[in-house]
C-alpha cells in the first residue's frame, strides 16, 4: 500500500479541490493505517476483498456502504479517499510484480520496496513543496476525534501514535535519501499521486449525486 507521505501528498493536494474540515479529513486519511502500527492484518481496515479470479482488492464501496450516514464527517470522506488510493496502488506494475515472485524472492525485493518509499518520502515532500502541518492539529480536536469517531475495523485510540509517525517522516534522512530507486520511478509516484487525486475526486463526486 501508498505509504504516510503519499497519502499525507494525496490530502494535500484533495484539499485544494474540497471544501472540509482539513484536518479531520486529513486525520481520517492516515488513521487508515492504524492497523499497520498495531500489527494487524489489513484486511478489516483496508476492506480487502477476493474477486471471482482470486484477485484481492480494497473494496471501498464496501466502506461506503457501511458508512455513508457518516459522510457529512469529513473524518469518513479522508479514510474513503486513502482506500481509493490504496486500490490504486494495488495496481501498480511495481507492486503487481513484487506480489508474484517466488517466496524468497519476493522477501529480498521487498526490502528494496520498502527502502524506496522511505526515499521517496523526501522526494515527495520536495517535488510537491509539502509542509507539515500535523502538529498543527490541536489536542482538543484529535480528542473529539477519538471520542465521535465509532469505526470498527481499527482502533481509533491510536490515532495520536499514527500522526507522530506520519510528522516523523518529514525529517529526512541523508542515509536513505541519497540512495538510488531500486523498484520504483518517480514518475511512476506522480503518476500515482495524480491519479489518486483524480479518482478520489470523481468518487467523491458520484456518491454526492
Amino acid at each position: 500500500m501508498g505509504s504516510l507521505m503519499m497519502h499525507y501528498c494525496i490530502f494535500n493536494e484533495l484539499s485544494k479541490s474540497l471544501k472540509v474540515n482539513k484536518n479531520r479529513f486529513l486525520m481520517g486519511m492516515l488513521s487508515t493505517d492504524i492497523s499497520h502500527l498495531a500489527k494487524e492484518p489489513k484486511n478489516k481496515s483496508h476492506f480487502m476483498t477476493v474477486d471471482e479470479n482470486g484477485v484481492r482488492f480494497v473494496n471501498y464501496y464496501d466502506f461506503y456502504k457501511k458508512y455513508k450516514l457518516k459522510f457529512s464527517d469529513c473524518y469518513f470522506l479522508g479514510y474513503f479517499c486513502h482506500l481509493i488510493s490504496d486500490d490504486i496502488w494495488h495496481n501498480l506494475r511495481p507492486t503487481m510484480e513484487v506480489n508474484i515472485l517466488p517466496p524468497e524472492e519476493r522477501s529480498t525485493a521487498k526490502i528494496k520496496y520498502l527502502n524506496d518509499l522511505r526515499q521517496l518520502n523526501s522526494v515527495i515532500v520536495n517535488t510537491y513543496k509539502l509542509e507539515n502541518n500535523i502538529p498543527n492539529i490541536g489536542k482538543l480536536e484529535v480528542d473529539d476525534v477519538m471520542k465521535s469517531v465509532e469505526i470498527d475495523e481499527i482502533n481509533i485510540n491510536l490515532l495520536p501514535q499514527i500522526l507522530t509517525q506520519a510528522s516523523q517522516y518529514f525529517e529526512a534522512n541523508p542515509q536513505i535519501s541519497n540512495k538510488p530507486l531500486e523498484i520504483f520511478t518517480v514518475d511512476e509516484i506522480n503518476e500515482y499521486i495524480n491519479n489518486s487525486v483524480t479518482i478520489s475526486l470523481e468518487k467523491l463526486a458520484e456518491i454526492a449525486n
